[in-house]
């Protein structure tokens, strides 16, 4: 009798986990450890994600930076584009074709 209890229990015991006082256990050892893996795996790769948009958005190359340059770059040429205007007015505006202040002055205000 006590020869069959015993192995009753060496075969309820699978992989270290005792099932003898919760047989729910049964079955569940091996799956546990597949999904505890998943979730480090899963973990990893989330944190290196998580890395490299930091240092996207945060760099030296980053897109915060190259936004402002471009920023600038517009800026400069809607100035440049502006001037440009000016004067083709003011070039207009005089009967010789010759640029003067005043037409420049002019050409400026109104534009």
């Amino acid at each position: 009798m006590k020869e069959q209890m015993k192995s009753k229990n060496r075969l309820k015991q699978t992989k270290g986990i005792c099932t003898r006082h919760n047989p729910s256990v049964i079955g569940k050892a091996s799956t546990a450890g597949i999904t505890l893996i998943a979730l480090v795996i899963t973990v990893i790769v989330l944190l290196i994600l998580a890395g490299v948009s930091i240092s996207a958005i945060t760099g030296n190359e980053s897109a915060m930076e190259k936004a402002k340059q471009a920023k600038t770059a517009n800026e400069k040429a809607d100035e440049l584009d502006t001037l440009k205007l000016a004067v083709v007015e003011a070039v207009s505006r005089g009967l010789t074709g010759t640029v003067t202040q005043e037409n420049l002055q002019a050409a400026l205000n109104g534009v």
